[in-house]
């Protein structure tokens, strides 16, 4: 698969990690009380990284004189 998701409880979380997110890291909250429950982090692996960042000078190398829009298609299939 590539990548790996954390979750862990706000309970198993100290209250500054918890305030502290970065890159990868999203807030979990319950949608009807909005109070903030978990943490989820994700992880992707250095090989599908760099699989990833070959598909990218792939799309950029080929392009050529194409406009924008079908670069930005291109990048967004990539994407998903």
């Amino acid at each position: 698969c590539g990548f790996e998701v954390r979750i862990l409880p706000k309970i198993r979380i100290t209250q500054e990690a918890f305030s502290n997110t970065k890159d990868g890291v999203w807030k979990l909250q319950n949608e009807q009380t909005k109070e903030e429950t978990a943490i989820a982090f994700l992880r992707v692996d250095d090989e599908h990284m760099k699989v990833f960042e070959n598909r990218v000078r792939q799309i950029l190398m080929s392009s050529g004189s194409t406009t924008f829009t079908k670069i930005v298609n291109k990048w967004n299939t990539a994407l998903i």
